[in-house]
């Protein structure tokens, strides 16, 4: 049974050193993460020639209504996926998904993220993050600290914008 039904193609990357890459990319909707714990998937993928996921992270699903509290639930159900993930040959870009109710607050996106990436740390297929492409993080200071911070512990990460 064919699960793998999303369209792959050539995404262009713009690392944060300004040099520049290409992979046969797949930015995943809910329903396809929702199919990632099954091996099916990634083989598919792979016979479509896909190398690389972008796997948006709603910053409110890891964040709880108690500051420094993280839903460890939902990053339990990520460590799952990419448990299953590292057998095969794609990488993953997280791409935070920051809600309009915290759109204003880029230090909880930072805050969060730089969470999963800890809960994460141990898979190797995780490539990095796409810096979110929100208005906040467009200004220099608030991306170089979303690379700082989630740099941090994490130096094999990218940090890339997509063309």
């Amino acid at each position: 049974m064919q699960i793998f039904t999303s369209d792959v193609i050539e995404q262009k990357f713009i690392n944060s050193d300004n040099s520049e890459f290409s992979a046969n990319t797949t930015i995943l909707t809910q329903n396809e993460i929702d199919k990632l714990e099954n091996p099916d998937f990634y083989s598919q993928a792979i016979q479509n020639s896909c190398t690389v996921f972008i796997f948006p992270i709603k910053v409110t699903d890891v964040l709880t209504n108690e500051d420094e509290v993280y839903n460890e639930e939902y990053l339990s159900q990520l460590r799952k996926i990419f448990k299953v993930a590292q057998d095969f040959e794609i990488k993953f870009f997280f791409l935070p998904q920051i809600d309009e109710s915290i759109l204003q607050n880029p230090d909880l996106t930072i805050k969060s993220m730089k969470h999963t990436a800890r809960r994460l740390k141990k898979f190797e297929n995780i490539n990095g993050f796409v810096i979110p492409q929100e208005e906040s993080f467009k200004n220099e200071k608030v991306r170089q600290e979303f690379i700082s911070e989630l740099s941090e512990k994490h130096e094999h990460y990218k940090f890339v914008d997509l063309v």
